[in-house]
């Protein structure tokens, strides 16, 4: 499995981290929940009546003499009591609603009586949504918890030998006579506003916890290339450079000659160090059997191959030793001319001769014309008649269809073709269609002196990548690297802050005098081509 780069993933989707953070705390701070407080204005009941009961004579814990407070206390506040009291009086004897409308409290033992005396009173308070309500409610209770009290002592006296009449020595202390509305400063409790900030916290980590579970599932699900770790890992060759994606003014990717257009941005910068990637790194090594598995599994017998440190067997280039950059891609990827292309500037911007080629212009398959090119030897002379100039100074382009008639001799007659084209510029750069969908790139892979894979973030799957790298080392081509294009960089990205000289904007000038777009038509000849390719 491909590793996730988790910590870039959130970086990306902040907003909706931040975004679901905040509803769910708002959510949850602002949801009505019940609980044991005395005054219900939650549910619309703004008034309140209040009961004393107890027990005569004080003291005493054995059901069928007297109780104690805590003993009323108690049976008061069960679910069965409280919704026999609703039902007596028209209420609704859901357990959940009529929390909120009953609460009892115990009567403090007077002053002056003894340090462990038992308090024998209760007081019971009612809510409602009038002062009738809320009267009646508590009277009902008090005559509801009397019936409760009553039933248990005769519950427990049952079998007994006593003829007497169980009595539990409960009575009614003070009726509810009218009810009390509460003044609106109370009508949210200290108590109710802490649990608001409380719910709000865990609402907001809540929110943030579904964020990142969210993103996770999104990398997970999402097969394509986002990442510099991920390109390295399917494409299994490193990533040499990085292109930052270039957005035109309505935010869609721009594809153009950036080199020459903003030569002080961000991505004509990466162009020039993906030249200095191709002038002075080693070549991606080769996968080599380094353990006794590794050897057997790609077909050893016997003892192990003894490990072998790649960068002894892929030496460093020596000075101008990659005269010939091949540029290849999985599929139907838009950047990779604008790779080519850019390349090409670069060298060029330093003053070396380039020669720029595609394959595009060559016929997939087919014999092609009778008597056509495909005989004949190839003279740097008759390659330097059909070079064709372009816009950018030391810069020109050559197509391969003045010397080859078809793909199939790509193969035979192309390496004739670089070699003349060698003794003509300082780097030839070659960019073929999808290295999936034709053989091209196979064709001239062992012509070339170093190969570039283009890889796209958010078009280039993990399949695509992964399929191209197993064909590249299955025909033991000279791969540098992963060139991963569209990268978009983070708000604090070095890259973005370095000081830079206002940048001049650049018209490129046909023979004319007519202003022309900055790249050049024989550069993006095979991005042409491609549009309407299906791979």
């Amino acid at each position: 499995m491909e590793p996730i780069d988790y910590a870039s993933a959130l970086r990306r989707s902040w907003r909706l981290l931040v975004g679901l953070g905040l509803l769910f705390g708002i959510i949850a701070a602002l949801i009505p929940v019940s609980g044991k407080v005395a005054h219900p204005t939650w549910y619309g009941f703004p008034w309140r009546a209040i009961t004393v009961v107890g027990s005569a004579p004080a003291g005493g814990s054995v059901l069928g003499g007297s109780v104690t407070g805590a003993q009323i206390s108690f049976y008061a506040t069960s679910a069965s009591v409280e919704q026999t009291t609703a039902s007596a009086v028209g209420i609704d004897p859901n357990v959940y609603y009529l929390r909120g409308l009953f609460s009892a409290a115990v009567v403090p033992p007077p002053p002056g009586s003894p340090k462990r005396a038992q308090s024998n009173q209760v007081r019971l308070t009612a809510s409602g949504s009038t002062s009738g309500n809320a009267v009646d409610l508590a009277n009902a209770w008090a005559q509801a918890l009397d019936d409760k009290l009553t039933s248990v002592a005769t519950d427990r006296q049952k079998g007994q030998a006593s003829g007497s009449t169980p009595s539990t020595g409960y009575q009614v202390i003070q009726d509810a006579v009218s009810g009390v509305r509460l003044p609106s400063t109370i009508r949210t409790s200290a108590g109710q506003a802490g649990s608001r900030k409380v719910r709000g916290l865990v609402g907001l980590a809540v929110g943030l916890a579904l964020g990142a579970a969210i993103v996770l599932l999104r990398e997970l699900l999402d097969k394509r290339l986002r990442s510099v770790a991920r390109a390295a890992s399917t494409f299994d060759y490193p990533v040499v450079a990085e292109i930052p994606i270039v957005e035109s003014a309505d935010g869609t990717p721009e594809q153009g000659l950036v080199v020459v257009a903003d030569p002080t941005s961000p991505a004509a910068e990466a162009y020039r160090m993906l030249r200095m990637s191709v002038l002075f790194e080693r070549l991606a090594p080769t996968s080599i059997p380094t353990s006794a598995f590794d050897y057997l599994m790609q077909g050893g017998k016997g003892s192990s191959s003894p490990a072998i440190d790649p960068t002894e067997l892929l030496p460093a280039p020596g000075p101008g030793a990659r005269k010939v950059v091949l540029v290849v891609s999985p599929g139907t990827e838009p950047t990779r001319p604008q790779v080519a292309a850019n390349l090409a500037a670069a060298y060029a911007e330093a003053g070396q001769r380039v020669i720029v080629i595609s394959t595009a212009d060559i016929e997939v398959g087919g014999l092609g014309e009778v008597g056509g090119n495909a005989n004949g030897e190839i003279r740097p002379e008759d390659v330097e008649s059909r070079l064709e100039p372009s816009s950018v100074e030391h810069l020109s382009s050559l197509k391969l269809r003045h010397f080859i008639d078809n793909s199939g001799q790509l193969v035979d007659r192309a390496p004739a073709v670089l070699d003349a084209a060698r003794s003509l510029s300082d780097v030839v750069i070659i960019e073929t269609l999808p290295l999936l969908a034709v053989h091209h790139a196979e064709a001239l892979a062992h012509a070339v002196d170093v190969v570039l894979v283009v890889g796209e973030c958010g078009s280039t799957t993990f399949d695509d990548a992964r399929r191209s790298g197993d064909l590249l080392r299955r025909i033991s081509a000279p791969v540098l690297g992963v060139v991963l294009t569209n990268v978009r960089l983070e708000r604090r990205s070095l890259r973005r802050t370095l000081p830079r000289p206002e940048a001049e904007s650049v018209a490129v000038t046909s023979t004319d005098g007519e202003a022309t777009d900055p790249v050049d038509p024989g550069l993006s000849a095979a991005g042409a081509a491609t549009t309407h390719f299906q791979a």
